[in-house]
């Protein structure tokens, strides 16, 4: 009879993959230099999906730029083949308003990261700016054809992300974690 055993590191192994956490593991170097409850580190990813939605949430409605990744095993990552998704929230009215509310603080850090992925992307936006169009084209409407087609052409590209983990604020019992800057990572070959 053939022996179907599974080594436990095995099991550890699947289950840690399979782990449906939405934060990375803080490497133990980034750990080793924590600082006022923050550790910060790269990865780098290759985009696998970039869409947009609109959402209601509480009442404020939300365009809702949505990129899945997977972290790449590059270097000394702990996170290697983790996905990995950013969701940039954008409450258009609370942005157009001016003034200093959540809202359109949560707005301008998401217009900050989606400024960086299209120059990541190698999009010139000097003259530009980040035109529905470009938006569009980054972000296809989900489920309309361009997205199911996987239309982005940011898919399969690769990035370096920065992550700051917050140990002073935490989600679901877990610290809160943000990626704070993207770039170019070069070659595009997953």
């Amino acid at each position: 009879m053939e022996d179907l055993t599974i080594p436990k590191e095995l099991m550890a192994e699947a289950e840690d993959m399979l782990n449906t956490s939405f934060n990375l593991k803080v490497p133990p170097g980034a750990e080793a230099q924590r600082k006022n409850g923050y550790a910060q580190w790269s990865e780098v990813i290759v985009i696998e999906d970039a869409h947009h939605e609109v959402v209601e949430k509480n009442g404020n409605v939300h365009t809702v730029f949505s990129l899945k990744s997977k972290v790449l095993p590059a270097g000394d990552t702990v996170n290697g083949g983790r996905s990995h998704t950013v969701f940039n929230r954008i409450n258009y009215p609370a942005l157009a308003a001016g003034g200093d509310d959540g809202q359109r603080k949560m707005s301008l850090g998401s217009v900050h990261r989606l400024k960086q992925i299209a120059v990541a992307a190698g999009l010139d936006i000097e003259e530009t700016g980040l035109t529905g169009d470009i938006l569009s084209t980054l972000f296809p409407l989900q489920g309309t054809a361009t997205d199911m087609s996987g239309g982005s052409p940011i898919i399969a590209k690769r990035f370096v992300i920065s992550v700051r983990d917050n140990a002073n604020r935490k989600y679901n019992n877990e610290n809160q974690q943000d990626t704070v800057a993207f770039a170019a990572a070069g070659d595009d070959d997953a």
